[in-house]
């Protein structure tokens, strides 16, 4: 009998993942009622693309991202550049700066099936390497 149940609720399991209906597989991301489709598709570490300059003992890394609303999404889902945030290996979180790599990501509606793509850059310590992208707080973006 336990091994019919385990069966039935690896069937269930089964089942629902092919119907989700994701946007590109299982890297489809949920935050309350939103499902969206996040890529770093690119990392410059060291950004020096720009006439201005980091502090003292800090550098800037740029990374390019998409993000895709749902195709079959309920309605439009706000999207920007502050909602990310850097992490690196001593564990100091670090938000964008509002210049740097061009084109920026935009602060825009994107209606369902709508894509945003731009560079965000962040001024990070110099000695510490990048370890993490999150966006919301706790959405993994994997970085290239």
């Amino acid at each position: 009998m336990l091994f019919a149940s385990v069966i039935a609720i690896a069937v269930i399991v089964a089942i629902g993942a092919v119907g989700s209906g994701s946007l590109s597989g299982s890297d489809d991301k949920k935050i309350g009622d939103y499902r969206f489709d996040v890529d770093a598709t690119r990392v410059v570490d060291p950004w020096t693309g720009d006439a201005s300059s980091a502090a003292a003992e800090r550098r800037f890394v740029a990374v390019e991202l998409t993000l895709q609303n749902a195709a079959d999404a309920r309605g439009p889902f706000w999207v920007e550049a502050y909602e990310f945030k850097l992490t690196d290996s001593e564990g100091f979180a670090y938000s964008p700066v509002n210049y740097g790599a061009r084109p920026q990501f935009p602060e825009v509606t994107l209606q369902p099936g709508e894509k945003a793509r731009g560079w965000i850059t962040f001024e990070v310590a110099a000695d510490n390497r990048v370890k993490s992208l999150t966006y919301w707080d706790d959405t993994d973006v994997p970085l290239p």
